[in-house]
């Protein structure tokens, strides 16, 4: 009997013993995992960024860029950002305009005044003082371009954005930099490492939330690197934001503009007070933060001052017009034409729906008109549409009921065909022909070589298609 009760306590001994050891090395482990997590992404932001990493320091609270993804957001901007290791960034939406157009001015004044859209880069302030003169320029609301090397940016930002104002955060390059600001703060560099590029991008936007892009505001290599203005280009057409140029019209950008579906924008003006009575109407023009009080008062009586927003976002009022795309399939593979307006940009057979037309005839016609295909089996379609906006390079007119018609974006529907006919058939060489050449191609290589403005809404209809098991 005492030999069992030994035999209990050794065994009860051990349990302790070894659920000791476990729950130690479970602690130490778990304890490793969080803190090796905040130093490497805190040692990334020092390697990538010197000055943001500085600036994030003087937090007291590093959970601001360390696992936030488990953590309850409440914030009512949720649904328009995302919480990652660099902190909050605008959700990815695909070449949309969302961030862009919830946060950029609610401006309204009478059409029967003529408008200057006005750009103010701000080299230094701070909270109060900004609050006050945002409170001078009363019902003026103006296009603000921060650095993000500002002492408190996020609430001079908040400060801008609740004053009816917008902000576009600065593209810090070499020759925009500074010189008190040289050693600490690492600028963009042309050809730099793309990785680097991106990561470093990303830390920039999330400096401060609600921005609505990004500016480029003075002469440097990088705004002439296609392979650089790329990158940067397209992380901001994905996360919904704009690129705002004030330097020489850029072809480059404009072409990036049209192929990217990123809102892209150049004022090139670059006004002192003493200049306001050479203001145009619809002139987009850049005033010097010290100055803008002056300029505002030397306009004539039936100007009014805007943000560089509305200049923007004259089109964006536009409807959406109605389309279908069609997915031609034949052993596998699906027929794409090689846009003839875009160089190496493909895309399915697409067009407009008549009033009186539902998808399915839409889509025949429309196959026939633009490739020549009519011996084709519908063998399913989407459900939902999908909506895509038109680069702001990219506006052109339709003809609808025998009118001019600008549209936002277009509204796509998707059909699938199977083609039972013969290639012989297949032609387009069309009058006001849509593609330079057709090939066939798998969907992956679609998704790939798809023009950039279109491929969410590609990524997206197939998906549903291999839901309905209409593509194996």
């Amino acid at each position: 009997m005492e030999k069992m009760k030994r035999n209990k306590k050794l065994v009860g001994a051990w349990v302790i013993f070894i659920t000791t050891i476990i729950l130690f090395v479970a602690g130490v482990e778990f304890y490793h995992y969080f803190r090796m997590e905040y130093v490497s992404s805190y040692q990334c932001r020092i390697l990538i960024n010197e000055d943001l990493a500085n600036l994030e320091s003087k937090l007291e609270n590093p959970s601001l860029f360390v696992r936030l993804e488990k953590e309850e957001n409440t914030d009512q901007d949720a649904k328009f950002y995302e919480r990652t290791k660099y902190g909050e960034l605008p959700r990815i939406v695909g070449y949309g305009r969302q961030v862009f157009d919830v946060y950029s001015s609610r401006f309204e004044a009478p059409r029967s005044l003529k408008k200057v859209f006005v750009a103010v880069p701000v080299e230094n302030t701070e909270p109060e003082s900004f609050a006050s003169f945002a409170r001078a320029l009363g019902n003026v609301k103006v296009t603000f371009i921060f650095p993000h090397y500002l002492e408190k940016l996020e609430e001079i930002a908040r400060i801008a954005v609740q004053n009816g104002h917008e902000f576009f955060l600065q593209i810090p390059t070499q020759s925009s930099i500074p010189a008190d600001k040289k050693n600490v703060i690492s600028p963009f560099l042309a050809n730099a490492n793309p990785e680097d590029m991106l990561e470093k991008l990303r830390y920039l936007m999330a400096s401060a939330k609600h921005m609505i892009g990004m500016a480029n505001t003075t002469p440097t290599l990088l705004t002439k690197s296609q392979k650089d203005m790329s990158i940067i280009g397209n992380e901001l057409a994905a996360r919904g934001l704009a690129l705002l140029d004030l330097e020489k019209s850029n072809e480059m950008l404009s072409r990036l503009s049209r192929e990217s579906g990123l809102i892209y924008h150049n004022v090139g003006y670059k006004f002192s007070a003493a200049d306001a009575s050479q203001i145009r109407d619809g002139d987009s023009v850049v005033i010097p933060f010290e100055q803008i009080t002056d300029f505002i008062k030397g306009l004539a009586k039936d100007f009014v001052v805007a943000p560089i927003s509305v200049s923007i976002k004259r089109f964006s009022m536009l409807p959406y017009r109605k389309c279908v795309a069609i997915f031609l399939i034949k052993d596998g593979k699906v027929l794409v034409g090689q846009r003839a307006d875009i160089s190496d940009a493909w895309q399915l057979p697409q067009g407009g729906i008549e009033d009186e037309e539902n998808i399915v005839e839409a889509a025949r016609r429309e196959l026939f008109e633009e490739v020549n295909a009519k011996t084709v089996q519908v063998l399913g379609s989407t459900s939902h549409t999908y909506r895509y906006v038109f680069p702001e390079s990219f506006q052109r007119k339709f003809v609808k009921n025998g009118k001019e018609v600008k549209y936002a974006g277009q509204e796509l529907s998707f059909v699938v065909f199977n083609f039972l006919g013969d290639e012989g058939e297949l032609n387009v060489a069309k009058e006001n022909r849509e593609f330079s050449s057709w090939k066939w191609t798998t969907i992956e290589e679609l998704l790939q070589t798809v023009v950039d403005f279109k491929r969410q809404v590609y990524e997206k209809a197939v998906r549903e298609l291999k839901q309905l098991k209409v593509f194996l």
